[in-house]
């Protein structure tokens, strides 16, 4: 004798297909939501002022030598602060402030070879929503010998990013 069912098996077939699809709605849903969200927090400017930026440090290139030298050495800092290359550091900062960028290059040899450059970006200017480039171009002058006059340029690339926390983009989903 066969065992009673409760159901057959057809429904509950589609019972598991009607509750993955479902499901499935729900997923894209939440992060249509999500981005929603996302956006209207990066692109709102909080109450109290405050926004919190990730700046990275991406890279050093030199992009002319022209007979200045070999060795090389460079620093960067970013608010007053040394940072490595591909490094990031966190800021927080209001409409009326900037961050400052700045670079130095160093040629060793006899007499070194020193060039430095920098820039102040104003957080106001700056695309909230969107990743923000900049670059700073350090020439160096060679300073003695038959090469006097000379120049080599460094190439320093930064980015900018806002940061929103999940109770900011949740706030701003309704």
């Amino acid at each position: 004798m066969r065992g009673k069912r409760f159901a057959p098996s057809g429904i509950i077939l589609k019972n598991k297909i009607i509750i993955i699809t479902l499901l499935i709605i729900l997923i894209i849903l939440l992060r249509f939501l999500y981005f929603y969200g996302k956006n209207k927090a990066l692109s709102a400017i909080p109450k109290d002022g405050n926004m919190k930026f990730t700046v990275q440090f991406c890279s050093a290139n030199l992009i002319q030598n022209n007979s200045v030298g070999n060795k090389w050495s460079y620093e960067v800092k970013i608010n007053g602060k040394k940072i490595k290359e591909g490094r990031k550091i966190n800021i927080t900062a209001t409409t009326k402030e900037k961050i400052s960028l700045s670079a130095s290059a160093k040629e060793h040899d006899f007499v070194p070879d020193t060039g430095v450059g920098g820039i102040g970006v104003n957080i106001v200017d700056l695309k909230l929503a969107e990743k923000n480039t900049y670059s700073i171009d350090v020439t160096v002058a060679e300073n003695k010998g038959i090469y006097a006059g000379n120049t080599a340029i460094w190439k320093f690339n930064f980015s900018v990013i806002r940061k929103v926390s999940l109770s900011d983009i949740v706030k701003n989903i309704f």
